[in-house]
């Protein structure tokens, strides 16, 4: 486990549940790093319309969880 895997983990529990699933996809199909994590958490909007993904990143980059 890298250090994004632990942050995007601690955040999880604070999403709503029905978000939770694309970004474990998101994290799943990237390369372990955070430009990676970003366009696949892009990629899962197809699917999930209302995921917001900017905050996400946010929660994430700046450690807010």
């Amino acid at each position: 486990m890298n250090a994004l895997d632990i942050r995007i983990n601690i955040m999880l529990n604070s999403l709503d549940p029905e978000f939770r699933i694309p970004v474990v996809n998101a994290l799943r199909a990237s390369d372990g790093t955070l430009l990676s994590f970003q366009q696949e958490l892009s990629a899962q909007v197809w699917d999930t319309p209302e995921l917001p993904v900017q905050d996400i990143m946010d929660r994430i980059a700046f450690d807010v969880v």
